[in-house]
């Protein structure tokens, strides 16, 4: 660190406590899979949910920076980041890690000097993300990075650990929940602003930027998920490019969104309807709000995640409409599972829900002439089921 005294920021942080919490929780899962050193490599995609696993192990990251972490069974923690912003910054932006090194937009040289350091050059490496990621099923560490661990330290066995940092991310302390709530807060605020100003003549950019402005203006982070769509009939995807077309009397607008605070994504989803909401709309709106309910009050600590497929079906059951489930978990990114209409893969179909988890619940109501309504909010699982950590009402109450 330089000898100049630099202000500290004025941002979230976790308590010492949680961190010596997780800490703990991950090195007993590593004893367990006989891994003697964790990395969780640089990679800033998906608005920076692909470095989730370093933000979670030493709470240093935000806004796309450069971040890649060494984590040992025992031992000080190391995390390289790249030259902007300075350790400087992160020293005074965070209280849990002080090995703090910069590396010239190449992290990987510095990282396997670390591994080098511990004594590790015959180790079991564990990979963070190697492969197995919910939404990126081929990895986050790229084949160069890869192939710098394999030429240097070829004695080391490199395997992969994502399964080991799902699970000790999963259930959620209530730090954790304190974080993701106020995240919820700032989507809601900014879902408030969309329903003022998205009016008709107002231009798509305009609304976007209004949203994103308010959620940094009240400490959240840049650089978050913002998916917008506007149109009558809506477009089939929402887009993340909002355009300079002015909203129309009919259009519908779709949006889903990311509260990001101290690296934890509160998440929510609304549909708003330029000149309010016609029959079709309210009836598709009202069972949209049934079926999350119902997807709440299922939401018990062993019951599957797959059941709520039935769930939404059972919801939909004798309208003319269709229901499918949007429920993935939410934590600092790229959390596992993910249900998307119906399971993927035989890890998502047994995929049993613990208490203190946390997940989107957003199921989507679509009609046959192509109309689609979405709501949804944040929740924690309890013992009885899921509670919302958003207050919102939906458009049906």
């Amino acid at each position: 660190m330089s000898d100049h005294v630099y202000p500290r920021p004025d941002l979230p942080r976790f308590s010492v406590a949680e961190r010596d919490r997780r800490w703990a929780r991950l090195r007993t899962l590593m004893a367990r899979d006989g891994l003697d050193v964790i990395l969780a490599l640089n990679n800033s995609s998906s608005w920076d949910q692909g470095n989730g696993n370093g933000r979670y192990l030493s709470s240093v990251g935000g806004n796309c920076a450069s971040v890649s972490v060494v984590f040992p069974i025992d031992g000080d923690v190391t995390v390289v980041t790249g030259p902007v912003p300075s350790p400087d910054f992160w020293l005074q932006s965070q209280d849990w890690v002080t090995d703090i090194r910069t590396a010239f937009f190449n992290a990987t040289p510095m990282v396997i000097d670390r591994i080098v350091e511990l004594g590790l050059e015959r180790g079991r490496i564990g990979l963070a993300g190697l492969a197995g990621v919910a939404r990126e099923p081929e990895g986050l560490v790229s084949h160069g990075a890869y192939a710098a661990l394999r030429e240097r330290l070829p004695h080391a066995e490199l395997v992969n650990a994502t399964a080991p940092m799902v699970e000790a991310r999963v259930v959620k302390s209530e730090e954790e929940i304190a974080m993701l709530r106020q995240g919820v807060i700032l989507v809601e605020g900014a879902f408030d602003i969309l329903t003022r100003s998205a009016v008709a003549g107002a231009t798509e950019c305009a609304v976007y930027a209004a949203m994103v402005s308010h959620i940094v203006e009240q400490g959240g982070e840049p650089g978050a998920l913002l998916l917008f769509a506007a149109g009558n009939p809506l477009p089939p995807f929402v887009s993340t490019l909002p355009s300079r077309r002015a909203l129309e009397p009919g259009d519908a607008v779709l949006v889903e969104a990311d509260g990001k605070y101290c690296g934890y994504l509160g998440h929510g989803a609304m549909t708003h309807w330029v000149s309010g909401p016609d029959p079709v709309d309210r009836a598709m709106a009202e069972l949209q709000l049934s079926a999350m309910r119902r997807c709440c009050e299922a939401m018990k600590p062993g019951r599957r995640l797959a059941d709520l497929v039935a769930v939404c079906e059972e919801a939909a059951a004798g309208t003319p409409y269709a229901c499918s489930p949007i429920v993935h978990s939410r934590g600092t990114g790229l959390d596992a599972p993910v249900l998307v209409n119906r399971p993927r893969d035989a890890w998502t179909e047994g995929w049993e829900i613990e208490e203190n988890s946390v997940f989107v619940v957003k199921p989507l109501v679509s009609a046959a002439d192509g109309r689609k309504m979405m709501w949804g909010d944040t929740v924690v699982v309890r013992a009885q089921g899921a509670e919302r950590l958003g207050s919102r009402p939906a458009v049906a109450e």
